[in-house]
């Protein structure tokens, strides 16, 4: 128990926590029609979620049964392969519906944001938006415009459903297969968040970095503009270009490094899960040969590890 308190104790502490907790409440809003829609775009989630999972089972039982001898009725394998039509049908389908749910949400959020963004800075005193630049203040009104969708959007509609996912799929192959498959699974997961967690907090000194090069580079541009008539009085036109030429340039340098690191980080993902995958596929193509698993399971298999 001590352990666990500990660890709940260094979640709350984390900025994942504190930045979910700070953008909760615009996200849930006090409207019910909102509360509404976010729920039933939570609930299509499932629904999706469930067919997904439902999908490589049928496509495991369609090639089985094309399997020769062919002993099951016409009927019923047109039957089935409609279902898994209908059903990969229906799963596209149910992404598009929860981005329709899930599109007003998301604006409204950001619109309160914004309001509250917009009404914090009118508090502040008149000595600070003396000492700060017009440029700087724009541009992190639109970051947090842009962040909100980005943060809040793959948290709850793709982190939190692929865990959700994966744990159903290691029950089922457990039950199916055995325990191997499912330690495998367990493992990949422990090291893919260690990883992820390790690489993640590397990539983003890079982002923070390049997003105050980026603030600098908005304060630099629009404050030139605000005080074009000073500029133009005293012929500083090539001082000003200049000074705004050396921080595009540092600006450019740091955004480069920050989506390199993030692409660093997703390569080590994949290689992860590209080692599950062909893991899993030498140990099922094995048991096809030599243990009398059928071509439906190895396909099962690698069916599910190729969802994530």
């Amino acid at each position: 128990m001590k352990i666990l308190d500990n660890l709940i104790k260094k979640f709350k502490r984390s900025p994942h926590y504190i930045l979910i907790k700070t953008f909760w409440p615009f996200l849930w809003s006090t409207e019910k029609s909102i509360r509404i829609r976010f729920l039933g775009a939570f609930f299509i989630l499932l629904i999706s979620m469930g067919l997904g999972i439902m999908a490589p089972l049928l496509l495991k039982k369609i090639i089985e049964i094309f399997q020769p001898p062919i002993t099951t009725k016409e009927t019923i394998i047109f039957l089935i392969v409609s279902l898994y039509g209908l059903i990969w049908t229906l799963t596209k389908i149910s992404l598009n519906l929860r981005e329709v749910f899930m599109f007003q949400v998301m604006e409204k959020a950001v619109m309160r944001l914004s309001a509250h963004i917009f009404e914090h800075l009118h508090s502040l005193s008149y000595d600070f938006h003396i000492k700060r630049k017009t440029g700087e203040i724009t541009s992190a009104i639109e970051k947090a415009q842009n962040a909100f969708p980005g943060i809040l959007w793959p948290l709850f509609f793709l982190i939190i459903p692929t865990f959700l996912e994966v744990f159903v799929v290691l029950v089922i192959l457990s039950y199916l297969y055995g325990s191997l498959f499912g330690l495998i699974m367990i493992g990949t997961i422990l090291f893919f968040l260690l990883y992820s967690f390790k690489a993640l907090k590397w990539s983003l000194n890079a982002l923070r970095q390049s997003n105050e090069k980026h603030y600098q580079c908005n304060s630099s541009i629009v404050d030139s503009f605000i005080n074009f008539s000073t500029i133009k009085l005293f012929n500083s036109h090539t001082l000003e270009f200049t000074k705004c030429r050396t921080i595009l340039q540092e600006r450019e340098a740091s955004m480069v490094q920050a989506l390199i690191r993030g692409r660093f980080v997703s390569l080590g993902q994949d290689f992860i899960v590209g080692s599950t995958l062909l893991l899993f596929s030498l140990i099922s193509a094995h048991r096809v040969l030599y243990e009398g698993y059928s071509v439906g399971d190895f396909v099962l298999i690698n069916s599910y590890i190729l969802q994530f």
